[in-house]
């Protein structure tokens, strides 16, 4: 079986990966999702317990706010004047190949699994938007690029946005979701690992439905705002 995986095409491959593990992640969900209603001791827990989810859920909501308005604040200005001027591309182009190779979500995993490197709240919202900003940049900055490519780039860079910033609360972070998707594991609590997994698989749905059509309008409003003047 594991053969005739490897001869697949790549999109295929990935496809099927996605589907392996979306059926693992559905399996789980309703395994929880059922043991928990069957207990109403655990129906109380979440009850309890929703209050300060929503408190977590603000603090993730604002870190991703704050990341994706950093990104786009420095990206959209910079685009613009690359655009409009040659020897800037020609100075920005090698760089933004360079961020656009970097693996970000793994960086940030791997910082934030270090305890002299590990970022706080604030130091993760600037690498965060470092990250999904080289994305943008990659999607608005070059004039020989299809919209559907430029599209793409923008969904690329808010799911590493979300993703990054998931990542650094699991591992790391004090406040967040992730945060206490990582306690109520060491801690286990099903009906609770099932709150705080549902909220934050709401925020990354979230940000990838903001991803496509904002950075579809964003991708618009810079192809108007840089087409060559008469």
């Amino acid at each position: 079986m594991g053969h005739r995986i490897e001869h697949l095409p790549f999109v295929e491959r990935r496809l099927w990966y996605l589907a392996v593990t979306a059926g693992l992640g559905l399996l789980i969900g309703l395994w929880i999702m059922f043991g928990t209603a069957a207990d109403r001791s655990e129906i109380a827990w979440i009850q309890a317990e929703w209050k300060a989810a929503m408190g977590h859920l603000r603090i993730s909501l604002m870190r991703l706010i704050e990341a994706l308005a950093l990104a786009v604040a420095v990206t959209a200005p910079l685009s613009l004047a690359v655009r409009r001027l040659p020897r800037l591309e020609a100075t920005i182009t090698p760089l933004m190949l360079t961020a656009l190779a970097v693996p970000w979500v793994l960086l940030s995993a791997a910082l934030n699994m270090m305890i002299h490197l590990r970022l706080d709240g604030g130091q993760m919202v600037l690498f965060a938007a470092m990250g999904g900003g080289a994305w943008i940049l990659g999607a608005l900055a070059p004039r020989q690029q299809s919209i559907p490519a430029r599209c793409r780039r923008m969904r690329y860079g808010m799911r590493t946005i979300v993703l990054m910033l998931i990542v650094a609360e699991m591992l790391a972070l004090t406040q967040g979701l992730g945060s206490q998707i990582r306690f109520y594991t060491l801690y286990w609590s099903p009906a609770l690992l099932f709150l705080y997994g549902g909220l934050s698989v709401a925020v990354i749905g979230g940000a990838l439905v903001v991803g496509r059509f904002g950075g579809a309008g964003l991708v618009r409003g810079m192809e108007r705002l840089a087409a060559p003047r008469d």
